[in-house]
């Protein structure tokens, strides 16, 4: 009986480890706020898209500390841009050409 019940699991445990290894084909890209600034929007595209598109925050922000998952992202190469709630104070804050291949964390720091 053991060994029926071995041959049976056998091929359930190597069909849950592909399915794990697979993933969802998704990236999370983490935006750590370790500046003294606070972010009241924040565009993201692929670095081929010649516009932002939509505000990630949607109305909200990225206060000094915190920080931002932005999930179910496709894999490539990603423009990032922050724009400071207090524009007088601080700048925008720009990266381009970021690998997001992997899960990836940006941190943002005063300069």
């Amino acid at each position: 009986m053991n060994s029926l019940k071995a041959r049976l699991l056998l091929p359930l445990l190597l069909f849950s480890t592909l399915l794990a290894a697979c993933g969802s084909g998704t990236v999370t890209l983490t935006v750590i706020n370790n500046s003294s600034a606070d972010w009241c929007q924040l565009y993201l595209a692929p670095s081929s898209d010649s516009a932002w598109g939509a505000d990630w925050l949607n109305g909200g922000s990225l206060n000094a500390g915190e920080s931002r998952d932005l999930s179910d992202l496709e894999p490539g190469q990603y423009d990032i841009q922050l724009v400071p709630c207090d524009e007088g104070s601080y700048q925008i804050y720009e990266r381009v050409g970021m690998d997001l291949s992997t899960d990836y964390e940006l941190t943002i720091f005063d300069e």
